[in-house]
């Protein structure tokens, strides 16, 4: 198999192999690759052996597996969802104000979260976005931190006093 695509790897088996590479499923791996370059991948820290996870809650479903990971430093995080339920997220692993975008690996479309950006503190309720007329259901949730509420502060309070 091949990102969903059945014989394009089995040599001797099929001759469409060109033929399957134009699927679809072909294509969805370009846009997950456009996400992958676009963040520093490889300093992710998987949550799944971690006490405080980003992804604090989720309504699991049976043979379905939510995945999440965040930069030490607080950089940023991603959450995969395979399916689009609502999730509770832990902004407080973040080093400052967090933007939240949601990605589709399908179409490579990017939407901010409701509520974007949020304070780096708490348990947040996100809500993926309802699918686009398309068969997918797959999400990615993607977290950068931006400024502090301090920074803001200081930024703001000095444009009001070369204002005047």
């Amino acid at each position: 198999f091949g990102y969903g695509v059945e014989n394009v790897f089995d040599l001797g088996y099929s001759n469409k192999w060109k033929e399957l590479l134009d699927m679809p499923g072909s294509g969805d791996v370009v846009h997950m690759l456009g996400l992958l370059e676009s963040q520093p991948w490889h300093r992710l820290v998987p949550d799944h052996a971690a006490k405080d996870k980003l992804l604090a809650a989720v309504q699991e479903q049976e043979d379905v597996h939510f995945s999440s990971a965040c930069s030490a430093d607080g950089d940023f995080g991603v959450i995969y969802l395979p399916v689009r339920n609502n999730i509770e997220v832990d902004m407080g692993k973040f080093k400052g104000r967090v933007i939240g975008r949601w990605f589709s690996p399908t179409s490579a479309a990017s939407v901010a979260a409701e509520g974007s950006p949020f304070f780096n503190s708490g348990i947040h309720l996100l809500k993926p976005p309802k699918p686009n007329g398309t068969a997918e259901s797959d999400i990615v949730l993607v977290l950068t931190a931006g400024s502090t509420v301090e920074e803001d502060t200081r930024q703001t309070a000095q444009l009001a006093i070369e204002g005047d």
